[in-house]
């Protein structure tokens, strides 16, 4: 298995197109399969995860939670898992929402351009994909059929890919082979179809504290009762 750390810069807020977040993913890249996800929200989990089965109480991991670190993407993406679907997991306030759709592998123009990522030959190639216009370098010194995200169906690994807003990119600063296995986040979720995930995770950004209220059956006091800026890689829905 190959496993590529890839730079991940995105905007959050089209308004404040200059604000750029970042954040560390991973591609865990099999023969048949592969799985994505962010680093920094795997080792927050972990830790928190850790701590949980050592029966640590709530109170004094919420006193300590700044070891834990900072969610930042908070979905998985599972490509070609089951066969010819994919899977995305994600966090949607507190709780997990899973759901699949087949796999769209984008219509490339490959382009007679090179350029050197990591010591790798790498050609161009463009795209439209679930509504954002893309440029992309693979290289087919590693002839595999992955990328980060979603991305598919060139004859080598993606090492670098924007899209044309510079709103998301992802560029690769790393990779190693790996014996471990890509293994399927068993937490408990609800599975749903990608229109209700949409509608769910649109109204969450919509209201926050609403959100969290109507699902957990408290009441937050002194929450912001604002909307949280909304804009998401996949613009096709």
């Amino acid at each position: 298995m190959l496993r590529c750390q890839y730079k991940h810069s995105y905007v959050k807020d089209t308004t404040q197109p200059n604000k750029i977040s970042e954040d560390l993913m991973i591609l865990e890249q099999g023969k048949n399969c592969s799985k994505f996800y962010s680093y920094y929200t795997f080792l927050h989990d972990s830790l928190v995860d850790a701590d949980t089965k050592a029966g640590v109480p709530d109170m004094v991991m919420f006193t300590n939670r700044a070891k834990y670190g900072i969610i930042r993407s908070t979905y998985t993406v599972y490509n070609n898992c089951p066969s010819g679907n994919v899977t995305v997991v994600d966090m949607i306030g507190t709780g997990y929402y899973c759901y699949k759709e087949p796999v769209i592998v984008p219509q490339w123009q490959v382009k007679s351009e090179y350029d050197n990522i990591l010591t790798y030959c790498c050609q161009k190639a463009t795209c439209t994909f679930k509504g954002r216009h893309y440029e992309a370098w693979f290289t087919t010194a590693i002839p595999v059929n992955g990328g980060p995200w979603e991305f598919s169906g060139l004859p080598g690994l993606i090492l670098s890919i924007k899209d044309t807003r510079n709103q998301y990119s992802f560029q690769c600063v790393g990779i190693t082979l790996s014996n471990s296995p890509i293994v399927f986040d068993q937490r408990e979720m609800f599975n749903v179809s990608k229109k209700e995930y949409d509608k769910t995770i649109r109204r969450y950004f919509s209201d926050p504290i609403g959100f969290l209220e109507s699902s957990t059956g408290a009441t937050i006091e002194g929450g912001r009762r604002t909307s949280d800026p909304y804009n998401p890689i996949d613009l096709s829905h």
